[in-house]
């Protein structure tokens, strides 16, 4: 009898967590990220959500240095993050300006007051570049 109780109250548990997770506020929500090459006009569309969970991990590993201003020089790309804070209200942009380095790296220089200037390693760096040239 106690089994059931408590297989019955871990169920419920359980329900109402993943209930709570759905009507959850989700904060501030990545929906689309635009990426500008260099030295072209056209713009690529990050807009489906593999894609998108990619972007967000990779920016999960940067270590930000909000007050280190520093400007990275000769981006060779600006991406420009559409951001949903609210529902049924304007989204919020952030851009970040990225130039990979030869050594394999990336800098990326953001004018979210929160973020400021960060470094990718190589792997990061990669998988980044690679989702950007998938989008061509």
């Amino acid at each position: 009898m106690k089994k059931r109780r408590f297989a019955l109250i871990g169920l419920m548990g359980a329900g109402l967590l993943a209930a709570a997770s759905i009507f959850a506020d989700t904060g501030d929500q990545l929906t689309r990220v635009d990426i500008f090459t260099e030295g072209e006009a056209e713009e690529q569309i990050i807009a489906d959500e593999e894609a998108l969970t990619v972007y967000r991990d990779v920016l999960a590993e940067i270590d930000w240095e909000t007050d280190t201003a520093k400007e990275v020089i000769d981006a060779d790309y600006t991406a420009v993050l559409f951001y949903e804070l609210e529902k049924n209200m304007p989204e919020r942009l952030f851009e970040h300006r990225i130039a990979f380095a030869e050594d394999g790296t990336a800098e990326i220089e953001s004018n979210n007051e929160e973020e400021g200037y960060g470094v990718l390693d190589a792997a990061s760096a990669e998988t980044l570049h690679t989702l950007f040239r998938a989008q061509n």
